[in-house]
């Protein structure tokens, strides 16, 4: 700021003196904070704040303090506006890092009977956590049909998810009986046993299902009966002769 004198002489010699005043306001110096980081992954909302001065006007339609989600990476412009009029600019580049491609697979990829071990494995990240207390790549038996969510990390710090339907059926209530019902024999006598519950039925003891046989001592006897959908159970009848 300098003040300015003039001296102004008319044509018959006289003269006269006048002061002026320049006042040279000081440019702002204007920084820039991005919240949470200036680094942020795809899709995540980011937040540019002008400091050091009284109003701001940004590049790329960004309004002050407000949050957006940059769609990839971008040099953002800030105008800052002191009291006084001044302005000063700054810059501030935002970094977009990629999400994971997360994919999610099940071994054995098949349907599975119910508490038969099966494997749940993340690819395309670095790190990976499922629900439903799921280690990933390691074998559990679950016991009925689950959707189970793989959420991976890269090593960029960024996630994606992924879904994996494992269908499981059920295991056949397997039921036995005998006739006569109360299973019990005189020796050289037959008896019938029957098995429940299923499609399918095998006997221990090279027993048929529904057929008649002759033991020959007391013996108790499995049946291992099958669904239709594979999945097997068991029962037992003891024949006392």
């Amino acid at each position: 700021t300098t003040v300015y004198t003039v001296t102004g002489t008319s044509s018959n010699g006289c003269t006269k003196t006048v002061a002026v005043q320049v006042t040279v306001n000081p440019t702002p110096t204007i920084g820039v904070q991005s919240t949470p980081s200036n680094s942020v992954c795809s899709g995540s909302p980011v937040a540019l704040t002008g400091l050091g001065a009284s109003t701001y006007a940004w590049s790329s339609s960004v309004t002050n303090g407000t949050s957006f989600i940059p769609s990839a990476t971008n040099t953002y412009t800030v105008t800052g506006t002191s009291a006084q009029g001044c302005t000063n600019t700054a810059t501030l580049t935002v970094t977009v890092k990629a999400n994971p491609t997360v994919s999610a697979s099940k071994s054995p990829n098949f349907t599975t009977c119910r508490n038969v071990p099966i494997t749940l494995s993340g690819m395309g990240a670095s790190t990976y956590t499922w629900t439903g207390g799921v280690l990933n790549a390691q074998s559990f038996a679950p016991n009925s049909t689950n959707t189970y969510t793989v959420t991976g990390t890269s090593s960029n710090g960024c996630t994606n998810t992924s879904t994996i339907l494992a269908v499981i059926n059920q295991l056949p209530t397997v039921v036995a009986s005998a006739s006569p019902s109360n299973a019990s024999i005189c020796l050289n006598e037959s008896v019938t046993l029957s098995g429940g519950g299923a499609a399918l039925y095998a006997w221990s003891g090279g027993v048929s299902n529904n057929q008649s046989f002759t033991p020959s001592a007391t013996a108790t006897y499995t049946v291992t009966g099958t669904a239709s959908t594979g999945c097997t159970n068991t029962a037992t009848q003891t024949v006392t002769v």
